[in-house]
């Protein structure tokens, strides 16, 4: 087995384990962040900038927005950066099954599909959810505008 193919299967599973939110698992791939990790250093970030929301409510409550719209553009572009980093080693690894001949090959490219599907199955889970925190959050951000 190739280099480049022992490390991406390596690389593979940890995003697998990582996306499954496996505890303790890093939250990093391709030099990004996964959408729901991304969500939540952006809220710590957002809200440590921040500090107090604004004591007049009409004021809190476009601040809680901006907090939402921001939070799920994180989520976007965390998202395409994980896609275009997996999409980029499931290429390599799709090369490196070119070093393989008949069933192997056939055997190998097989097994890169599978992981890619599962793969995009598993980061769509992911944004789908950060998205909704991002929501849930906002919305929680909002109804706390009442009582500031």
């Amino acid at each position: 087995m190739s280099r480049v193919m022992r490390g991406g299967w390596v690389f593979l599973a940890a995003l697998g384990v990582m996306l499954a939110g496996a505890p303790g698992a890093m939250a990093t791939t391709g030099g990004c962040f996964i959408p729901s990790f991304a969500a939540s250093v952006f809220e710590d970030d957002f809200f440590g900038e921040l500090g107090e929301l604004s004591p007049e409510e009409k004021t809190c409550k476009k601040q809680c927005k901006a907090f939402e719209s921001g939070c799920k553009g994180v989520v976007s572009a965390a998202n395409s950066c994980v896609k275009d980093a997996i999409g980029a080693l499931l290429d390599a690894e799709q090369a490196a099954c070119d070093d393989l001949e008949g069933d192997a090959k056939k055997d190998c490219k097989d097994l890169v599909k599978m992981d890619e599907n599962d793969l995009k199955d598993e980061l769509k889970q992911d944004q789908k959810d950060a998205k909704d925190d991002c929501k849930a959050d906002g919305d929680d951000c909002e109804a706390s505008c009442s009582g500031v």
